[in-house]
């Protein structure tokens, strides 16, 4: 993962990865909430999946993926809160890797 940004008024986390191999990336935003909504679950007591997408890549290549966490969530965030990202690749041989980064909502 190159770099990532969140835009909590616009509920959009953007970040950009790179691979030096093709590979298909999944891409998770997990946040902790001030409540939790009914109908959310969590892994940890606050934590809520917020969003989640896939890509692929090119060799020696890079994207650019944007997620968007849904309205209900984005007014549960904290104000400058941070979201966990956790971004997994997997190559043509079935090798995976993951990776994880803390991205601040601002």
């Amino acid at each position: 993962m190159i770099s990532a940004s969140g835009n909590r008024a616009k509920g959009l986390i953007t970040f950009r990865a790179s691979c030096d191999e093709a590979a298909a990336l999944g891409a998770e935003a997990i946040g902790r909430l001030r409540r939790l909504s009914s109908g959310a679950l969590a892994s940890r007591v606050g934590d809520v999946t917020l969003g989640s997408k896939s890509a692929r890549v090119a060799a020696n290549g890079s994207v650019r993926v944007t997620l968007r966490v849904s309205r209900r969530y984005r007014r549960a965030l904290p104000r400058r809160g941070r979201v966990r990202l956790v971004l997994r690749a997997m190559d043509a041989l079935g090798n995976q890797s993951a990776v994880s980064r803390f991205v601040r909502m601002r």
